[in-house]
């Protein structure tokens, strides 16, 4: 599933979840195999039922997955990794590496940019809670659009001159192997960014 960013995948709270939402237009219950965050948009996979979703997940473990991020900034080398040691919940903007860190690296590679912005595409080799936007945030290349870790300042200052605008963190690859073969999922690109 291409997730549109500012739903969450299985909020009971939130009725306009992915989960109820297609549950209901498919007259059949549907299961997560992983979760992106609300803000996050991009490919969801899900599972028919709870024995193919423990397999998926298993596979998941080993499969690729990419995303694209629009970033304050230009990194200095076009293409490299980031391996701080990150805490597998959510933090928040004044620490987010947390308190207890395990390893983590995110790979990353800048598709464009300009003076001021970054359009970079990531690729997680762990999956720790908000990988992609503390390892932004901690190497000074907050994602646009990130209420939670980017400085408040800047945030203001970008919607200001931009509008009213969503985090800019897509889900936009997954490479996975299902009993032996290989599976290629791409989210189209964001049109607004």
């Amino acid at each position: 599933v291409d997730k549109p960013a500012g739903i969450s995948v299985h909020n009971a709270e939130d009725s306009g979840n992915v989960l109820s939402i297609l549950s209901q237009e498919m007259k059949s219950k549907l299961y997560p195999v992983h979760r992106l965050d609300k803000p996050t948009s991009g490919l969801l996979l899900l599972a028919k039922n709870p024995s193919q979703t423990r397999t998926l997940q298993k596979n998941l473990q080993d499969a690729r997955k990419t995303y694209w991020a629009v970033v304050r900034g230009v990194p200095k080398i076009a293409e490299g990794a980031w391996s701080q040691s990150i805490s597998s919940k959510a933090e928040g903007r004044r620490n987010p590496r947390g308190k207890a860190r395990v390893a983590a690296q995110t790979k990353y590679k800048v598709l464009s940019s300009n003076a001021y912005l970054s359009k970079i595409e990531c690729t997680i080799h762990t999956g720790r809670q908000h990988q992609i936007r503390k390892h932004c945030t901690i190497n000074r290349h907050e994602i646009l659009g990130d209420t939670r870790y980017g400085d408040r300042k800047y945030l203001q200052k970008m919607q200001q001159r931009f509008g009213q605008f969503e985090l800019c963190l897509q889900a936009r690859g997954l490479l996975i192997s299902i009993e032996g073969k290989e599976f290629s999922f791409t989210a189209k690109p964001r049109e607004d960014w």
